[in-house]
């Protein structure tokens, strides 16, 4: 956070609404709120790592980090060591950089990590049922659709545009929920040719 939450914060400040729309956690309105998120997450939570992206292909250099833009953050999550499992998400990419050849190549970065360094044999992708460009940026790069976890999670009150909500007479109708759509990569899948696919798709600079 030192070194990066600043101008982390200074590059998604001017969409914060957007960007953070269909994440979890309640938004964040100034940099205390970022490194809130950090420290409870990034510090204090064992089973996350959280990472920030760089773009090597830009001809840029900060005298905090060295070569390259600050792109956004991606993190491992919901490590379960004992299944060999973990989650990629927190995927928060600054606004010109979505779309582009960031997302893929810092995702595929770390399955590569993921499947051929440490061993682990699965990999998901969970995301917001009706955050179809999520879904869909997690199969372009080989995840699977294994189904929809409906009712997964409660939010906060704000989430109500990113989320369903119940009437039920409980007095809690303006908690909304969200459905959610879990996806995965396993070992046997990148063994048999999707590491290879990926690293093409990794190729790609633009």
């Amino acid at each position: 956070p030192a070194v990066f939450a600043q101008e982390f914060y200074n590059l998604i400040e001017p969409d914060l609404q957007d960007v953070l729309r269909y994440l979890p956690f309640s938004p964040w309105k100034r940099l205390e709120d970022v490194l809130v998120f950090l420290e409870t997450f990034g510090h204090r939570k064992p089973d996350w790592l959280i990472f920030a992206v760089i773009d090597l292909t830009k001809n840029h250099s900060d005298p905090r980090w060295g070569e390259g833009a600050l792109a956004g953050m991606i993190a491992l999550m919901n490590c379960v060591p004992h299944n060999y499992s973990v989650e990629i998400g927190a995927v928060i990419m600054g606004k010109r950089f979505q779309r582009t050849h960031v997302t893929t190549n810092a995702t595929g970065l770390l399955l590569q990590w993921c499947f051929s360094e440490l061993n682990l044999r699965r990999v998901q992708w969970q995301a917001n049922a009706l955050n179809s460009p999520s879904v869909a940026a997690a199969q372009k790069m080989g995840f699977k659709l294994e189904g929809i976890l409906r009712w997964e999670r409660a939010q906060a009150a704000c989430k109500k545009g990113t989320g369903i909500v119940v009437d039920i007479g409980h007095g809690d109708e303006d908690i909304p929920s969200r459905n959610t759509a879990m996806l995965s990569i396993c070992w046997d899948e990148w063994r048999d040719g999707l590491a290879e696919t990926l690293g093409a798709r990794m190729a790609r600079t633009e």
